[in-house]
C-alpha cells in the first residue's frame, strides 16, 4: 500500500478498509486492551455501571465524563499506537502488539498535549458563532498524526495541520463528516438494542458491555481513516510526493516513509544504487577529441589533448 498519495473521498475510505481488514487482530487487540480497561473503570466502577440499573436520562455529568476520558486518553493513545503500527506495515514489517504499544505510549504525552490544545481551540471556536469552531475543526484535523508521523510538538503541530489542511478544508470536512458518520452508525447497530436490553433488564451493565464490543471497531477506524487522509494531505502538499509522480512509486517514497518514522532507508533502497559502478563510470567517461581533430605541428607522434577530469 502506498501511504503517500493522493486520494478521493472514495479512494481514502478503500484505502482505510483494506488496510483495516487485512490487519483486523492488530487494530482490534490494540483498541481493545484501551477501551476496555478505560471503560471498566471510569463507567464501570466510577460511575456504578457494572451493578447499576439502567437510566435513560443520565445526568450530565455521567454523560459528560464517559465521552471526555474518551477524548483525551481513549481516542490519543488508540491513535499513537496504530500510527506507529501503520508506519512499520508500510516499511514491509509485520509489527505486533507490543511493539506498537510501546511505541504508542512514548509519544503518548506529546499527543495528549496537542488533543487538549485541539479541543480547547475547537470549544473556544464553537463559543464564538460556531463557524470558527468549524473551521478550526477542519484544519486541526490531523494534529495528532503530525505528532507522531513527523515528530512535531505542541503549536508546530497545530501549525503543520493547518498548513496541510490550507486550500482542502471544505473536503477534510466532509472526510470527517463521513468518517464519524459511519463510525456512529456501526457504533447506532449495536447500542441502541443493547441499550432496549438494558432498559428491560434495568441493568446498565448490559450496555456497558455492549460499548465495550463496539468501540475497539468504531475508534480504531476513525484513527485509522484519518491517518490516510494526513498522508493524503501530504501527497497534496507543496513537501509531499504525489503518486503521479515516479519517485512516489520508487524508493524514494521509501526514503520519505522512513524519515517520518525515524528509520531512514538505508542507500541500497535508492533508485539507482543498484547501478553497477562500471554503467556508471562508463556513463560519466569524458569523450574523445572530435573525428576531424587534428594535432599541431609541432606535437609529437601519437599525441592527443588531456581529456577532462585526468
Amino acid at each position: 500500500m502506498t501511504l503517500i498519495r493522493d486520494r478521493s473521498l472514495g479512494e481514502l475510505l478503500d484505502a482505510a478498509f483494506a488496510l483495516y481488514r487485512s490487519h483486523l487482530k492488530l487494530f482490534l487487540l490494540l483498541a481493545a486492551g484501551v477501551v476496555v480497561p478505560v471503560d471498566l473503570v471510569v463507567s464501570g466502577i466510577g460511575l456504578g455501571q457494572l451493578t447499576a440499573g439502567y437510566e435513560e436520562n443520565p445526568t450530565v455529568a455521567e454523560a459528560l465524563l464517559p465521552a471526555a476520558v474518551s477524548a483525551v486518553i481513549t481516542v490519543p493513545l488508540i491513535t499513537a499506537m496504530q500510527v506507529r503500527a501503520i508506519l512499520a506495515i508500510e516499511r514491509g514489517e509485520q509489527p505486533t502488539v507490543g511493539q506498537a504499544v510501546r511505541e504508542g505510549l512514548d509519544v503518548f504525552a506529546p499527543v495528549l498535549a496537542v488533543v487538549i490544545m485541539v479541543g480547547l481551540a475547537v470549544f473556544a471556536g464553537f463559543l464564538a458563532l460556531i463557524v470558527p469552531g468549524i473551521i478550526l475543526l477542519a484544519h486541526l484535523s490531523v494534529s495528532a498524526q503530525a505528532v507522531v508521523v513527523e515528530n512535531r510538538r505542541g503549536t508546530d503541530a497545530l501549525r503543520r495541520s493547518w498548513n496541510l489542511v490550507r486550500g482542502n478544508a471544505w473536503w477534510v470536512l466532509a472526510v470527517i463528516v463521513v468518517i464519524n458518520l459511519l463510525a456512529g452508525v456501526l457504533g447506532a447497530l449495536v447500542t441502541l438494542p443493547a441499550a432496549s436490553a438494558a432498559q428491560s433488564a434495568d441493568s446498565a451493565l448490559i450496555l456497558l458491555i455492549a460499548t465495550m464490543i463496539v468501540e475497539p471497531f468504531t475508534l480504531s477506524f476513525q484513527a485509522l481513516a484519518t491517518t490516510i487522509l494526513f498522508f493524503t494531505l501530504l501527497a497534496r502538499s507543496e513537501s509531499g510526493l504525489h503518486a503521479s509522480s515516479p519517485v512516489a512509486r520508487g524508493g524514494e517514497e521509501r526514503d520519505a516513509i522512513g524519515r517520518l518514522a525515524g528509520t531512514p532507508a538505508g542507500p541500497a533502497d535508492r533508485p539507482g544504487d543498484h547501478e553497477p559502478a562500471a554503467d556508471r563510470a562508463a556513463d560519466h567517461e569524458p569523450a574523445g577529441p572530435p573525428a576531424d581533430w587534428e594535432p599541431p605541428a609541432s606535437a609529437p607522434p601519437g599525441w592527443e589533448p588531456p581529456r577532462p577530469g585526468r
